[in-house]
Parts: structure tokens; C-alpha cells; sequence
């Protein structure tokens, strides 16, 4: 899942909880937050680390697998989104952003306890940036460190999103540490059902 994330020592909580609600195309009022969300998205992650915009449009008018909520809050509004795909025995969180001017309130920790309310028992796994990466990358592994989470794989290459790239060194995590066979099953599914075949 990448993740655009930061902690804070200083956050202000908010009393009310993030509620996931999935994205319709069809609804007007879903329609009208996506030109703030599509700009936080391009914005928040790197091209190397998200698909084209009108293909996840294509994904959230499917309605299969791929699952593309808006997070509202109670007293901010819509405040970012979270994408995962559901397979059989897990989820992959593939991207997350909070809107920056609402950052630091704890909302991050609200939706990975919604998403966990969501899935129930289901193990989640995303990918991560590795900390050689940058200063932000660390704090934010030692964050969904903090929120539970576990690095299982060290040695992923996430696909690239456009036939003009190559693939991106990543770490996966997840909240459960899973047996081996598993992890690997998990990677080979994102590999075959989630990018693009060039």
C-alpha cells in the first residue's frame, strides 16, 4: 500500500472515526471529490508507483476486485482514499493518501482501523518504500510498524505501471507474518492481477 502518510508526535485526535465508503462513478456527489482525490493521487505518489488516472477510473466502474473508497470523516468531510483488492484468502492495500492540509490529526491510524473493522480477519499486505530510500520511507515503515504491521518480503520487485519502465524495489507488509509459501503466493497474485501486462 503505498502510503502518503506521516506520523506525528504532535497529531490531534479527532473523537469520530474515518468511515470507508466505496466509489460509485454513477453517484454525483462521489463524482464531484474525485478532480480533489485524482489530484492528491498524482501528487502523493510517484508515476513510477501509480497506474494511468483513466485506468483506475476503468478499475472503479468495474466493480470487481478492485475497491476504491473515499475516507469521510464525520466532522471534516472527505478527507483521502484508500484502494484494495480482494482476492480469495487476503487484500492488498495498493494506494493510500490522506489530503495534506488534514494531515497530523490521526486520521492515517483511524482508517488502518476501519480497514481492519472491513476485512476482518483477513490478512492485508501493501508495499512499502525500503528506509535506503529516504528519511520520509523509515518514518513511514516505523509507522505501520507502530500500527501492527510487519515487512515479510525484503526481495519484491513491484511491476512497472507503464510498458516504458522497469519494476520498483519494494518491501511488502503485512499485518500478519504468514508463512513463506503464502507471502510468495500473495506476490505471484499481485504480479498476475493487479499490473498491467505489457
Amino acid at each position: 500500500m503505498a502510503s502518503s502518510m506521516r506520523a506525528s508526535s504532535s497529531a490531534t485526535p479527532l473523537v469520530s472515526l474515518v468511515r470507508m465508503t466505496r466509489c460509485d462513478l454513477c453517484n454525483e456527489m462521489h463524482q464531484s471529490h474525485l478532480p480533489t482525490l485524482r489530484q492528491l493521487y498524482e501528487e502523493a505518489f510517484p508515476l513510477s508507483e501509480r497506474r494511468p488516472w483513466s485506468d483506475l477510473e476503468q478499475l472503479i466502474g468495474a466493480q470487481g476486485a478492485y475497491h476504491f473508497f473515499l475516507l469521510e470523516h464525520p466532522e471534516l468531510g472527505v478527507v483521502g482514499f484508500v484502494t484494495l483488492w480482494r482476492f480469495d484468502d487476503f487484500y492488498y492495500g495498493e494506494h493510500f493518501a490522506i489530503l495534506p492540509q488534514l494531515r497530523n490529526h490521526r486520521l492515517g491510524e483511524q482508517t488502518l482501523q476501519t480497514i481492519r473493522e472491513y476485512i476482518g480477519h483477513a490478512p492485508l499486505y501493501f508495499e512499502v518504500e525500503p528506509e535506503t530510500h529516504s528519511e520520509i520511507a523509515g518514518r513511514r515503515i516505523n509507522y505501520y510498524e507502530r500500527n501492527g504491521f510487519h515487512i515479510v518480503k525484503r526481495d519484491y520487485l513491484q511491476p512497472p505501471y507503464h510498458h516504458d519502465e522497469s519494476g520498483v524495489p519494494l518491501y511488502i507488509m503485512s499485518s500478519e507474518q504468514g508463512e513463506r509459501d503464502f507471502i510468495e503466493r500473495v506476490c505471484q497474485t499481485l504480479v498476475e492481477q493487479v499490473y498491467p501486462h505489457f
